[in-house]
Parts: structure tokens; C-alpha cells; sequence
């Protein structure tokens, strides 16, 4: 069973609206589940009779960490500890709100290129698996006077007709290997830090990281955790290995009595945490307002994603269309020469 992000919003923020104005618990999951079908209802009904049955909404919820993560149980967590569970759920639901905003803006930077690309590759493989074919016959009967983009051409169609199907096992193979190559955590690790290095792309992913650090880290402060137990939660919220074992060994040394700035400016720490981050926090540590310092940076790194996708899109517009116009090129040059040289012969 699962629960889409935004009705995962959508609930959260109906929930927090309700308990604030004074609606029971377990009467406002009776609400919720009412006016929603499918898996949401039983997920909502479940977590109202584990409520009914002497649960707190932490636990009942704990039941189906696919769709509450240990950010969101450890946000409820303390609202319901602190007696403001209705200020935890508002938190919840605008964090999230900005986490699948931010998603959006990078996903929607990195699909371009890749739709591009795909279909590149489409193009020419269908060049030269259906168009190429009818063409060799023809080019035969004076295989002698081909120019040299024509036979490279011609021999690319010969290669996919004879070897097609089995080099798109062979690619399928490895690109199955390599995911599985990467449930190893030496080997996974390895490929997070090296993506993070891609221009472009790399600094796209480090922003993104680092926001989404800086926000939750900051929303769990605000809502009352200790920032041991919110690091911890933190390391589970980061898609990036990299970024995992950072957090984990920032936590390490916060325990042994070191200040977070001191650490964030270590050189291991350097291609993961910009300066900027260690200098906000700086501020905060100083004034006693850390959290208030992450929301700044979480904000700075969510307009600046904005403002790279805007500038990958704009220079890597034109270096597609380039390459697809070299590759169309190619293609015209290699059909079209060999007849013009051979209506220029019988002319």
C-alpha cells in the first residue's frame, strides 16, 4: 500500500487544520478516511484503530515507513510530546510542500537533456535498422566510389542488422549489472561521489542535497528534537551515500564536544558543504539561532536550484541541437553524395 506525495501533503495539512481546531485525533482520521478511497482509506482506518487501541500517532503511523519516514515520525513525535501537534503537522506539510517543489525543479532540469538524448539514440538506431537497409542494395552497384561517410554509414546498418538484438543484450546486461553493482555500499558510494563532480549536473545535485539538509535539519530543531537525534533522522532523509556518511560522521564529532562549524570546514567536508553553509551556521552558532541560519541556506540553495536548472536548460539547449544538427548532417551527406556523384558521372 502507498500514498502519493501531494495526497501525502493534502492529508497532512487537512490533519493539522483539524487538530488545531479542536477535532479528536482519532475523529479527524475517521474524517480523513471518509473522504478518501482505495489504500489511503484503509492506511487511515488502519492508524485510527491502532490510535483507538491505546497507539500514539507516532507508532500507528510507524507501521508504514514507505510512506512516513523517520523525518516525518520523528516531527510527530514531538508535537505529540510537546503537547503541539497541531504546529508539527504545519511544519510537515509545508516542508514537504518545498521538498516535492524542489524535486520538481531538479527533475524537471534533468529531464530535457535526457528526453533529448533518448531520443537521439532512437533516431539513429531506426536510421539504421529500417531507412540504412533498403539503401545498401543500391549503394552496392558502385561500392567502389563510396565516399567515406557513406561506408562508415553503411557499416553501421550491416553491424545492427547482423548484431543489433544482441548488442542491446549486451548493453541491457551491463546496465543491469552496474544497478546491481551499485546495492554494493563501496561501489555506490563511489558512483554518488562521483556524480556530485559532473559539471552542471554535479552542482545541481550538491544544492540539492545541502537544501534539503538545511531544511529538515532545521525544522527538526525548531519542533524541539536534540540535534544528535535530528542528525540522525537527517541521514535517512539525504538521497546521496556521500552525503549520509558526512552527516553520520558530523554527528560523531558533535558528540565528542566539537562545534559544527569547525567541522563543515574540514577539506573532506569541503565538496559537500559549500563555505557558505559553515559560515551560516557560524552566525547561528554565535547567536543561538541555528535553525533560523539552515531555513536561510535551505532557501538560498532552493532559489539558486532554480536559477542553475534555468542555465542548464539554456546552454545545453543549443549543444543538443548542435549535435543532433551534426548528426542529421552526417546522415544527409552520407545518401546524398554517392547519388550526386553518380548523376554527376552520367552527366
Amino acid at each position: 500500500m502507498k500514498i502519493g506525495h501531494l495526497e501525502r501533503i493534502s492529508l497532512t495539512k487537512h490533519l493539522a487544520v483539524m487538530v488545531k481546531a479542536g477535532v479528536g485525533l482519532s475523529q479527524a482520521l475517521e474524517n480523513l478516511a471518509e473522504q478518501s478511497k482505495g489504500d489511503t482509506q484503509k492506511i487511515l482506518k488502519s492508524i485510527k484503530l491502532r490510535l483507538d487501541n491505546g497507539s500514539n500517532l507516532a507508532v500507528a503511523m510507524g507501521k508504514y515507513p514507505n510512506i512516513f519516514d523517520e523525518f516525518y515520525l520523528g516531527i510527530v513525535k514531538v508535537g505529540e510530546q510537546t503537547g503541539k501537534l497541531d504546529s508539527s503537522l504545519e511544519y510537515l506539510a509545508v516542508q514537504q510542500g518545498k521538498e516535492y517543489a524542489l524535486e520538481k525543479k531538479v527533475s524537471g532540469a534533468l529531464m530535457y537533456p535526457g528526453i533529448i538524448l533518448i531520443a537521439t539514440i532512437g533516431l539513429a538506431t531506426f536510421i539504421s535498422l529500417f531507412i540504412l537497409p533498403k539503401l545498401t542494395t543500391f549503394f552496392d552497384a558502385f561500392s567502389e566510389n563510396l565516399p567515406i561517410s557513406t561506408k562508415l554509414l553503411l557499416g553501421m546498418s550491416n553491424f545492427m542488422k547482423s548484431y543489433g538484438l544482441v548488442s542491446f543484450g549486451i548493453m541491457g546486461a551491463m546496465i543491469f549489472g552496474f544497478l546491481m553493482l551499485l546495492k554494493i555500499e563501496k561501489v555506490k558510494l563511489w558512483w554518488d561521489r562521483l556524480i556530485l563532480k559532473i559539471p552542471l549536473i554535479g552542482r545541481l545535485l550538491v544544492e540539492r542535497e545541502v537544501s534539503r539538509f538545511a531544511r529538515n535539519l532545521g525544522t527538526m530543531i525548531k519542533s524541539g528534537l536534540p540535534i544528535f537525534e535530528a542528525l540522525k533522522i537527517a541521514v535517512n532523509s539525504q538521497g546521496n551515500l556521500a552525503y549520509k556518511k558526512a552527516i553520520l560522521e558530523l554527528s560523531t564529532n558533535l558528540e565528542k564536544g566539537r562545534k559544527m562549524t569547525e567541522i563543515l570546514r574540514q577539506p573532506n567536508f569541503k565538496l559537500l558543504f559549500p563555505r557558505l553553509v559553515a559560515d551560516m551556521i557560524a552566525v547561528g552558532e554565535e547567536t543561538g539561532s541555528v535553525e533560523e541560519s539552515l531555513f536561510y541556506v535551505s532557501q538560498f540553495y532552493e532559489e539558486d536550484i532554480e536559477e542553475t536548472a534555468k542555465n542548464m536548460t539554456t546552454i545545453l539547449e543549443p549543444a543538443i541541437l548542435l549535435v543532433i544538427g551534426l548528426m542529421v548532417a552526417f546522415v544527409a551527406m552520407a545518401i546524398i553524395s554517392p547519388i550526386y556523384n553518380l548523376t554527376g558521372a552520367l552527366g
